[in-house]
């Protein structure tokens, strides 16, 4: 795995270090300097051993490691990856770190989880983690994005309707899809919700998920509302939101924080309000 470090005015204005893991037997340290310039080191295993010129703008990298700990967070967040084949040994090791750290974040939250903690238990070296992900940030966002994607697989794997059949039962099956894997994720999606409220980056993935989803409820309403399944009044936009939401807050509040609940009643209830508000008889 290659990353691309893209320097920018945003760093901090004094002299900062790079050290680059060892590679091949050689290290590499960059020095960024406050007038933007920088100078990389090549060494063997020992002093250094001559100096060269790099661009700040496109420096690519094997690995990386900060030296200053302190600034560790806000210089490796903006590390990009380069897209490069895996060896399949380098697969099995970095899907074992996302393997590592969704089960530590399940069981122990975002803020109590630590690049440690993930190497630990995916069995591997602290600084291979890097090799892969610059932050816990980056792999918890990979592992929020599989959690979307386990998401709509689950909700989606209900059991077919009949041809014809009603549009009220078809909004049964989504509520009863959305609540079945809310009940399968709830450790993860509680977590997700924690994170959205502090990490402007992590927050942009609970956003976009529930975008796609009001975006396709909206679709759905436009095209009832055409047809004349639903109340003209209603606003496609905005009853796609406020019914997602009245649906998604109902499972947090079931699933997450525990209130009881019984899955079949709460889907017909959904179901029932979701209905009544669109203005649909049957």
């Amino acid at each position: 795995m290659r990353f691309v470090v893209p320097f920018s005015s945003s760093l901090p204005q004094r002299p900062q270090l790079l050290n680059f893991l060892p590679i091949a037997r050689k290290s590499c340290v960059i020095s960024v300097l406050s007038s933007g310039s920088a100078e990389a080191r090549l060494s063997h295993e020992g002093p250094t051993s001559r100096s060269v010129p790099v661009s700040i703008r496109n420096l690519t990298v094997s690995s990386i490691y900060v030296a200053d700990l302190r600034r560790r967070q806000s210089l490796l967040s903006t590390i990009k990856p380069v897209d490069a084949a895996l060896t399949p040994r380098a697969a099995r090791t970095r899907t074992a770190l996302v393997c590592a750290a969704r089960a530590l974040f399940e069981t122990k939250g975002y803020l109590d989880t630590n690049v440690g903690d993930i190497a630990l238990r995916a069995r591997v070296a602290h600084g291979t983690f890097y090799t892969y992900f610059s932050s816990k940030e980056e792999i918890f966002s990979e592992v929020a994005h599989e959690l979307t994607t386990d998401f709509q697989r689950i909700a989606a794997d209900e059991p077919p309707l009949a041809p014809g059949a009603s549009l009220r039962a078809r909004i049964e099956r989504a509520n009863r899809g959305y609540l079945h894997a809310y009940e399968q994720l709830a450790p993860m999606m509680a977590v997700l919700e924690q994170v959205a409220t502090f990490n402007p980056r992590l927050a942009e993935i609970r956003r976009s998920a529930r975008r796609s989803r009001v975006d396709r409820g909206t679709a759905a309403m436009r095209r009832w509302r055409d047809r004349g399944l639903i109340d003209a009044a209603v606003d496609p936009v905005y009853a796609a939101s406020a019914l997602g939401s009245m649906v998604d807050r109902s499972a947090y509040v079931w699933l997450v924080l525990g209130e009881s609940y019984e899955l079949e009643r709460a889907v017909q209830q959904l179901t029932l309000l979701y209905c009544n508000a669109l203005g649909i008889v049957e």
